[in-house]
């Protein structure tokens, strides 16, 4: 099979660390990452902020990229706002900003502004 041609999503990974050490949960996590790497899977792990934190943030280390969405009340509207940023993506120039996100019945709309030259 090609590489990347399926995808697998696990919604929520951070079940997995319940109960268990941040070693522990590295090791698991570092032989699920590979095995399905090496059987072609694009994979994309969803952890919550909370099981992000617990397990000291090491999922980072072992994945390609890493995708942050957040949500905040803007103070000035008291409406909540969707964020994303992009902290990690391998083999690629991407900086670090937060960008402000919507998501439509067309799907998700990033409002980045434009650059000026």
């Amino acid at each position: 099979m090609p590489k990347g041609t399926d995808v697998v999503v696990i919604d929520n990974i951070g079940v997995f660390t319940l109960r268990l050490t941040a070693q522990d949960f590295r090791e698991q996590f570092d032989v699920l990452n590979y095995t399905l790497d090496n059987n072609g899977y694009t994979t994309i792990f969803i952890m919550d902020d909370t099981a992000y934190n617990m397990t000291h943030q090491i999922a980072d280390y072992s994945v390609y990229g890493s995708v942050k969405l957040t949500v905040k009340e803007n103070p000035y509207t008291e409406k909540m706002e969707r964020y994303l940023s992009i902290p990690k993506m391998r083999s690629t120039d991407i900086l670090p900003d937060v960008h402000k996100f919507e998501i439509t019945s067309e799907g998700i709309k990033l409002n980045i502004p434009k650059q000026e030259e």
